[in-house]
């Protein structure tokens, strides 16, 4: 026997499901909308969703009652209704508003479950895939010269390649390259046909001008080829190639309009960035504090912070080195000597496609930008030994502004600041929701810089206890 708890609780939170081809919302076998709110009459069971630093897919999952009945009485499976690609929209507001949704995924999969029991049964359906930004690097193209040739692509594959074969100077701006790069991969991708995945990511989120959120950073170096002729790829295999982690961050988000984007950008490794951050931070409220955790260790120490660019004349490994070394040596690199003295040589490097200088030619222009990069790996990577890192869990709010947070935000707590790494919401019937933060970077700052450790936790969590009560 299934059972289900009839509770009305806020938030209250729907969950939509689209039809990827029209936009309009999907239709079940009886012919009323795929559109699921707490209620009595909900198939609606508990969703999930993930957003984090450094991954632009995200994941979602939800769970539902397997079985409905339309007006006649027939009973139909929701798993036939739902399908693979279909769009999900999930709302934190109030089921029967026109709220912006708090995340827009795609349907990757579906699973039927059934379970026995001395006291009767369970059957549920779940379903389960990515946030609609993870379609960039769910198409592939084949950029082998050979099975080109074969498959007819050859006759555009020389432009192509010139075109991604980018040879701009110092100062080009990320936001240019991206896009270039982009139009390359749709210009191949659709010489078989246009992509229904183009198609889902016009529809979904206004288009690639729109998707995309790049900062205003430009590159210090010249810049390689991003071609890579061997290989079937993704578009962002091409762009982690040219802004690599740890210097930049990629990851999706839900803007204030409901939209998914992308964002793209240079960490904020400056006080001044920090502070713009900090500028819109939220602050944790005694009253939403569900539970929490911070750790503090040294699992994470970096002695020597380096920003290589392949291709430059002196091998990477003889210049780390030399680097770390008592003399004035290559002075790109930068050493944390009293961490060295303790934790021996430990690297923070940063890889980027470009080229040094060719014979006679000078380099002041290259040199000097990786030397930044590593002054900023420094400047970022330096202290976490001395940071706070782990999770907040709060109360889902409704209308709350708690419940907007993002990767990549800032958030007040303990008296400090932290960086926001992940987002995880969770909702289930009858219990409510709530929301889980990954944060690092816990500490004291001032005028965007690290100060020191959040200090006298103890009282400050007795003060938030004496606040609640």
């Amino acid at each position: 026997m299934d059972t289900r708890r009839i509770i009305y609780q806020r938030p209250y939170p729907k969950l939509v499901i689209k039809d990827p081809d029209s936009g309009a919302v999907a239709l079940s076998q009886s012919g009323e909308k795929l559109e699921f709110s707490a209620g009595a009459n909900t198939n609606l069971l508990s969703f999930s969703f993930t957003l984090s630093i450094n991954n632009i897919s995200g994941s979602f999952s939800a769970t539902f009652f397997p079985d409905y009945r339309d007006k006649t009485g027939r009973t139909f499976s929701l798993f036939d209704d739902l399908k693979k690609l279909q769009i999900v929209e999930i709302y934190e507001g109030d089921g029967t508003s026109a709220d912006k949704p708090a995340f827009t995924g795609i349907i990757r999969s579906k699973k039927y479950v059934a379970q026995a029991h001395d006291s009767g049964g369970n059957r549920r359906i779940s379903i389960s895939g990515t946030a609609i930004t993870g379609l960039v690097s769910q198409f592939y193209i084949n950029l082998d010269v050979t099975a080109c040739a074969m498959t007819k692509q050859l006759k555009t594959q020389a432009a192509l390649i010139n075109k991604l074969t980018i040879d701009g100077k110092a100062g080009e701006s990320v936001k240019n390259i991206v896009k270039k790069i982009w139009d390359c991969f749709y210009e191949i991708s659709q010489q078989l046909g246009t992509p229904k995945i183009k198609e889902y990511i016009d529809r979904f989120t206004g288009g690639v001008d729109v998707l995309f959120d790049v900062d205003d950073s430009t590159f210090h170096y010249p810049l390689g080829c991003v071609f890579n002729g061997q290989t079937t790829q993704d578009f962002f295999s091409l762009i982690d190639g040219i802004i690599p982690a740890p210097v930049y961050e990629k990851f999706a988000y839900v803007g204030s309009d409901g939209k998914m984007r992308i964002k793209i950008r240079l960490v904020p490794f400056s006080p001044d960035n920090w502070s713009k951050l900090s500028d819109k931070k939220k602050e944790i409220t005694p009253e939403i504090l569900q539970s929490f955790d911070l750790t503090e260790s040294d699992e994470e120490v970096y002695t020597a912070f380096y920003a290589y660019l392949n291709g430059y004349p002196i091998d990477e490994q003889k210049s780390l080195i030399i680097s770390t070394m008592e003399s004035s040596g290559v002075d790109s690199v930068l050493k944390d000597s009293e961490k060295f003295k303790i934790y021996g040589y430990r690297p923070m490097t940063a890889h980027f496609i470009g080229y040094g200088v060719r014979d006679g030619e000078n380099d002041s222009e290259t040199v000097p930008g990786m030397e930044q990069m590593s002054r900023n790996l420094k400047e970022w990577y330096e202290n976490l030994p001395e940071m706070v890192k782990g999770s907040v869990t709060l109360s889902m709010v409704f209308n709350n502004e708690i419940n907007r947070v993002q990767p990549g935000e800032i958030i007040g707590f303990l008296s400090g600041e932290f960086y926001v790494e992940g987002v995880t919401h969770n909702w289930s019937y009858g219990s409510g929701g709530s929301i889980n933060l990954s944060v690092s970077r816990g500490g004291k700052y001032s005028g965007g810089q690290f100060k020191g450790k959040i200090e006298n936790i103890t009282d400050l969590m007795r003060l938030i206890f004496r606040t609640v009560n």
